[in-house]
């Protein structure tokens, strides 16, 4: 899914502005990315996911210092807004005039049968 997950990610905003963030794979899956990696120390302690989150969180933090905005999504996730709306999430994004500092997006699981 990563080179999926680059491919519509890197088209919307540039490969060089993406962070993909490794949390102890040994599949080699990260090796040679043309983007940033950030390579994290295992989680110990705590609750995986919510220990997890809390420090994605900060990190997106720390990026929205850098960024003007910043879109979270696993490897295998695609925030796509309405496309009867807007041409892309860069669109969606670049027009949002709500005030809102956060947006989150309805997850659905879609499976080829």
């Amino acid at each position: 899914m990563l080179p999926l997950w680059m491919r519509y990610y890197g088209g919307q905003f540039g490969v060089e502005n993406l962070y993909v963030v490794d949390d102890n794979s040994e599949d080699g899956s990260t090796d040679g990315l043309p983007c940033n990696v950030l390579h994290i120390p295992p989680i110990r302690g705590g609750k995986f996911e919510s220990t997890r989150m809390k420090f994605l969180g900060g990190l997106a933090a720390s990026l929205h210092t850098l960024y003007d905005c910043v879109v979270f999504a696993d490897a295998d996730e695609f925030v796509v807004p309405d496309p009867a709306r807007h041409s892309g999430l860069r669109d969606f994004i670049a027009r949002r005039e709500d005030g809102r500092e956060a947006v989150a997006a309805l997850g659905l699981n879609v499976v080829h049968a």
